[in-house]
């Protein structure tokens, strides 16, 4: 082939990848997927149908995510966990009006219980306390380091939200067990009810054998890991925050040592100035059996 030929041709092939690359991110940052799970709690003899969502990070779907609000109701659930990074570090120059307004529009689809990410947790008292405050007056049941016990299809629930880690990380065991975190789980576990955490990271129980700690809290709901960021074939997520490049836990369903189910989605947004890509932002959507 003439060296004029195989030039042209290899601008065209960049050309294709290029624009192949730029539709499968519009995509990926675009569109809603629903991730479907049937998870099996101890002693719970009904059905439930809870939506999950987490990371939006100040991010709309739709004018005033009149896309998200829609697909959530489509889904009829029973209740909503909302799973931290709900803001983002530009909310307050609008005072969390946007994702309040959001929050508000959800309550009337089914109960909101909602835990703080570390993008809450990053504002100051009096700023995040007025996010909480103005959201619980609306009737979303705010979860930080407390629960609450209810029901789901006549079928009791214990429900309750962390940001803190459930193993000493850092700590001696006796400043450990001192700890908020702790306190707040040992507490949770005094039940016959099945129990749920909505712990915004992952490695809250996963690092440390940090489930172990914990014999009588059935399932784990988590976000934080934006699905890897950009997901590869065969391959998975690129890059969750906290565990690094190749994450081991970045996505989906898996079994903490023998009692312990973790639920991880991938979230509604990129990751601060990284873009999704071939990892479609999610509705996750937990079938209680």
């Amino acid at each position: 082939m003439k060296p004029n030929k195989l030039t042209k041709l290899s601008f065209i092939i960049l050309a294709i990848i290029l624009v192949l690359t730029i539709v499968a991110t519009l995509i990926s940052n675009g569109f809603i997927k629903i991730a479907e799970y049937n998870v099996d709690l101890p002693d719970f003899s009904g059905n439930g149908r809870i939506v999950v969502i987490s990371d939006l990070h100040g991010k709309e779907y739709g004018k005033d995510n009149a896309r998200l609000v829609s697909k959530i109701s489509e889904q009829k659930p029973d209740a909503i966990f909302v799973v931290g990074d709900m803001l983002d570090d530009s909310d307050a120059d609008n005072d969390f009006a946007k994702t309040t307004t959001l929050l508000i529009e959800l309550s009337d689809i089914a109960p909101i219980y909602l835990s703080l990410g570390n993008q809450e947790k990053e504002y100051s008292g009096d700023i995040i306390d007025r996010f909480t405050n103005a959201i619980a007056e609306n009737g979303v049941t705010v979860l930080d380091e407390t629960f609450v016990d209810c029901e789901i299809n006549g079928q009791k629930l214990r429900i309750g939200g962390t940001m803190g880690h459930a193993f000493p990380f850092g700590r001696t065991m006796e400043e450990f067990e001192n700890s908020d975190e702790y306190i707040f789980l040992k507490d949770m576990e005094k039940t016959d009810s099945p129990t749920i955490v909505l712990a915004h990271m992952p490695d809250t129980f996963i690092f440390n054998g940090a489930h172990n700690y914990w014999s009588n809290i059935d399932l784990v709901v988590s976000g934080h890991t934006h699905g890897g960021v950009v997901r590869l074939p065969f391959a998975g997520g690129l890059y969750s925050p906290m565990q690094g490049f190749f994450p081991e836990y970045d996505y989906g369903l898996y079994m903490l040592g023998d009692k312990m189910e973790m639920i991880i989605t991938s979230g509604l947004s990129g990751y601060k100035f990284i873009p999704r890509f071939l990892n479609l932002p999610e509705i996750c959507v937990l079938n209680l059996e």
